[in-house]
C-alpha cells in the first residue's frame, strides 16, 4: 500500500505509518499465516486507525472543510467495517486471510484517495496563507480578528492570549530553540486547560448539555495535544511541524468550529438574561 501525501506533514505521516503497518500485516500474513496473531495485530492497527482519523478531524475542521461531519461519519463506518473483518476472523475459520486483507488495503486505498482528497484544496489554500504571512512584516500566521468574537469578554480575552502563545510556539520552532520551545508547549497547555475549566463552566451554567457536550470536545482536545507533545518530546515529531501542521488548525478548529457555534446557540439566553 502507498500512502498519499497532501503537504501537512502530522497527516503525510499518519498516512505514511498505516500504509507501513498495512504493508507488515500482510508481510506477517504470508511469512507465518497465523491467525490469532493477525486478530492481535488487526486490533492495534485499529487503535493507531483511530487516533489518526481524531487528528485528521480537528486539522480539516481547523482548516475551515465545511464537510468534516461527514468525513467524520465516514471514520466511524471505516473502523467500524474493519472492527468486522477481525470479528469475522476471528469467529469463521473458512475466512481466507488474503481476502481479508484485500478488503482491508482497499479500503483504505479508496478512502485516501478519493474521500481525503476532498479536503486537500482547504489544507492547501492554509498552507498558502500560512507562507504569505511569513513573508510579511508581522510574520505572524495566526492572527486574532473580530469574526472569532464569541460575545464573552472573558473567553475572547482568553482566545487571544492563546493565539499569542501558540503563534510564539510557531516563533521559537523557527529558532530551533527546543528548550524553549518545550517549556512553551507546556505552557501553553496549561492555559489550554484552565481556559477550557473556564468555558465550561461558563456553559454549564447557561445549558447543562451544551456545557457537558462541550466539555467531552475538550478532552478530545487535550487528548490530542498531549499526544503531539509527547512525540516533539520524543523527537518522532519537528517542533515547526508541531506550530504549523497541527497547533494553528487546532486552534482554528475550538474557536470557529466550537466556541463560537456553542455561544451563539446561547445568545438569545444570554440577551433575555441582560434585560
Amino acid at each position: 500500500m502507498q500512502a498519499a501525501h497532501i503537504g501537512n506533514s502530522i497527516l503525510d505521516e499518519g498516512h505514511e505509518a498505516l500504509a507501513q503497518q498495512v504493508n507488515a500485516l500482510w508481510d506477517y500474513w504470508r511469512h507465518t499465516g497465523d491467525r490469532p496473531s493477525l486478530i492481535a495485530a488487526l486490533n492495534a492497527f485499529i487503535g493507531q486507525l483511530r487516533h489518526h482519523f481524531s487528528l485528521e478531524e480537528i486539522i480539516i475542521r481547523g482548516a475551515g472543510f465545511p464537510a468534516t461531519d461527514h468525513h467524520s461519519e465516514r471514520h466511524h463506518t471505516l473502523l467500524a467495517t474493519i472492527a468486522g473483518v477481525r470479528n469475522q476472523l476471528a469467529i469463521d475459520s473458512t475466512l481466507r486471510l488474503s481476502e481479508a486483507m484485500q478488503d482491508l488495503e482497499s479500503l483504505l486505498c479508496d478512502h485516501e484517495l478519493i474521500e481525503d482528497s476532498a479536503y486537500w484544496p482547504y489544507l492547501q489554500r492554509f498552507a498558502d496563507h500560512a507562507e504569505a504571512m511569513r513573508n510579511t512584516r508581522s510574520g505572524q500566521i495566526l492572527q486574532w480578528h473580530e469574526t472569532y468574537l464569541t460575545g464573552n469578554i472573558q473567553i475572547d480575552s482568553h482566545h487571544r492570549s492563546l493565539m499569542y502563545h501558540a503563534e510564539r510556539l510557531n516563533r521559537l520552532a523557527g529558532q530551533q530553540a527546543r528548550h524553549q520551545f518545550s517549556h512553551a508547549m507546556h505552557e501553553f497547555r496549561a492555559l489550554a486547560a484552565h481556559h477550557f475549566r473556564v468555558e465550561e463552566s461558563v456553559l454549564a451554567e447557561q445549558d447543562q448539555d451544551i456545557g457537558q457536550t462541550h466539555r467531552l470536545a475538550h478532552v478530545g482536545l487535550m487528548r490530542s495535544l498531549d499526544a503531539m507533545i509527547q512525540r516533539v518530546e520524543q523527537g518522532k515529531l519537528a517542533p515547526l511541524s508541531f506550530a504549523r501542521d497541527f497547533l494553528s488548525f487546532w486552534m482554528l478548529n475550538h474557536i470557529t468550529e466550537g466556541d463560537m457555534k456553542d455561544f451563539r446557540r446561547l445568545a438569545p439566553t444570554l440577551a433575555a438574561q441582560a434585560l
